[in-house]
Order: structure tokens, then C-alpha cells, then sequence
């Protein structure tokens, strides 16, 4: 009796979701704007509950959308899951979309799997109701690591905690360009503090079961590489300078600051520069950012769009306040 109740009460679920997809596409299909790569941005770890996804990407949704967010759209795609989406505003501009991965009320305290697959979710509603089978994908922080399971999906065979999404990895879209903001693709050492989060704290440490992985080389097309090479991976990683306006020689720390950014050994009071650092990818170092400042800044997203419209990436960015100590070879392109 109960699995009758069950596969009936599936089955209502699957088809409200159907009736809300078909909904969805006959607004998407609309816009005149639809041949644009779409972007997704994904948020990082939130450890309060109660967060709201739409106001970690006010900035970044209406720089790409040329949309306020007030116009955002909420698309069910499962009984506690929800997509947010904003058309492009015109040919200049593209479609938004954003995650909303983490379950309402919660913080983001699960394992990886957990969030992944409902990450992927998303993607194969995209795939399904867009109509294009490319996207590109900006994820902050632990957002960027999701983004990343998904794209070396290879990587993760095997693991039994990956079994429940790794065979629906077609279903996705493919990716264009990876942009990863502050992620920490060789783990945080916060993680290792007290296992704050248990599993999620342990696959976030340095040095993982799930890193390893995911860094670990393959043979691909003739050749070793950590990455899947039909992706462009862009990481930027911040390195702020707070506290330098408090010293007497505050010019020296600030030229410090400077020097050490480049050299990929800051922080951004979250993730160490070198743990974002992808040898294999394309690296821009941030110098003046804070872990919360790289996914609002607007000398952040306008570089994030060019890239995305083919440009080469320049090797730093200068808040306002340092543009002053940056060496004429680290000025953008």
C-alpha cells in the first residue's frame, strides 16, 4: 500500500514538474536573443540558513541579463527545488540563469554529492527547455568545486557516493568556459578546523578523497592533463590588502600585498591563492579582493565578460585603491 501511495504521489510530481518546464519554455523560446551561450551562476558554501540566491548575484545577473533583478523569474523544477532565471535583456546581453542548490532554510552543510546532483538537476533543465546544448558557468567558492565534479565527472567513476548522478551526466549541457571565483581547487585549511561540517568539512580539506580525484591526472587524447581540455577553465582568486591603511609604512605593505598577489601567495581571507591556482588553466590574479568582493565587483565582471566574448585573460585585476603599485606587466590586456 505504501509503495502505491508512493509511485503516485511520483507521479503527480513528475507531471507538475512537466506542466512548469512547459510553462517555461514557451517563455524562453520567445526572446529573440536565444542563440546566446547562456550563463549559470552557482553560489559557494553559505553557513547561515535563510540565504537568498538571487541577492549573492544581484551585480553579476544584471551585468549579463541587462535585467534588474526584480524581473527574475522562478521556475519549480522538482517538489523543494528551484531555478531563477532572467532573459536577455537584448542582443547584447545573454541569458541568467541561477543556482539554487541548497535546500530552502538550510545551510550549505551536506556532502558534495548531495549538492551535485541537484546542481545537475538544474543543468539537464536547462538542456531540456533552453534548447542549446552549451553553456558557461560561473561558480563562486564551493560552487566553483560543484561546477568542476560535473565537467571531470570522469574523474568521480567508481565512487560509490557519486553512484545516484553520475550516470545522468549526458543529459547536461556541455560546458563552454568554467569560470571559478575564489575556489579552492586543493582544498581550505578552514576545513580542517574541528570538522566543522563532518563529511563536507573532510571533502573540503587538503588533500581529499574527492580532491585528489578531481586533481588527479588522465590520459586524454594523447596526453596527461587534470582538466578536461574541451573546456576553457578560467580561476581567479583574490588577495586583499585589509589592514594595510592602518599601518605607519602603509604604502611598503601595500606594494607587499601587491608582489604577493602576483606571486599567487595571498588570501583572500577565505581561500589561499595557491589553492585556486589550476596549472593547466588560465589564471587572473585579484589584488584588493576579499572572498565575498570577487563575486560583486564591477572590474571583475565586465573582465568576466569579455572573456566570455573569446578575449584573453589579463594576468591580474587592481582594485582602485592599488592600480597605483601595479606593474605595467600585470595591467589588463
Amino acid at each position: 500500500m505504501v509503495g502505491k501511495h508512493r509511485g503516485r504521489a511520483l507521479s503527480l510530481g513528475f507531471l507538475c514538474l512537466l506542466s512548469c518546464l512547459c510553462v517555461w519554455r514557451g517563455v524562453g523560446a520567445s526572446t529573440a536573443f536565444h542563440d546566446r551561450v547562456p550563463v549559470v551562476l552557482v553560489y559557494g558554501f553559505q553557513p547561515v540558513p535563510g540565504f537568498q540566491a538571487a541577492k549573492l548575484w544581484v551585480d553579476f545577473a544584471h551585468a549579463f541579463s541587462g535585467r534588474p533583478i526584480e524581473e527574475l523569474q522562478r521556475i519549480p523544477i522538482g517538489p523543494d527545488q528551484s531555478l531563477l532565471y532572467l532573459a536577455a535583456a537584448d542582443a547584447e546581453h545573454t541569458d541568467v540563469y541561477i543556482s539554487d542548490y541548497a535546500l530552502n532554510l538550510e545551510p550549505t552543510a551536506r556532502e558534495l554529492s548531495f549538492y551535485i546532483k541537484r546542481l545537475l538537476d538544474e543543468l539537464i533543465a536547462i538542456a531540456t527547455v533552453h534548447g542549446t546544448r552549451t553553456i558557461d558557468l560561473i561558480g563562486h567558492s564551493m560552487g566553483g568545486l560543484l561546477g568542476r565534479a560535473i565537467v571531470e565527472s570522469a574523474d568521480l567513476q567508481g565512487a560509490a557516493s557519486h553512484e545516484a548522478w553520475l550516470p545522468r551526466v549526458d543529459e547536461a549541457p556541455d560546458f563552454r568556459t568554467l569560470i571559478l571565483l575564489a575556489t579552492p581547487n586543493h582544498g581550505t585549511e578552514f576545513a580542517t578546523v574541528n570538522d566543522w561540517f563532518s563529511q563536507l568539512s573532510r571533502q573540503l580539506a587538503p588533500r581529499s578523497d574527492f580532491l585528489t580525484a578531481l586533481n588527479a591526472d588522465r590520459w586524454v587524447n594523447g596526453g596527461l592533463t587534470s582538466l578536461n581540455p574541451d573546456v576553457r577553465y578560467v580561476s581567479m582568486a583574490g588577495q586583499t590588502c585589509l589592514g594595510c591603511g592602518l599601518r605607519l609604512d602603509a604604502d611598503d605593505c601595500r606594494q607587499s600585498c601587491v608582489e604577493e598577489g602576483l606571486a599567487w601567495e595571498g588570501s583572500d581571507l577565505a581561500i589561499m591563492m595557491r589553492s585556486a591556482y589550476l596549472s593547466e588553466g588560465e589564471n587572473v590574479a585579484l589584488i584588493g579582493f576579499d572572498h565575498a568582493r570577487v563575486r560583486t565587483d564591477e572590474a571583475v565582471i565586465r573582465v568576466i565578460r569579455s572573456i566570455l566574448a573569446g578575449a584573453p585573460v589579463p594576468r591580474a585585476i587592481f582594485s582602485a585603491d592599488l592600480e597605483r603599485f601595479a606593474p605595467e606587466m600585470a595591467t589588463d590586456p
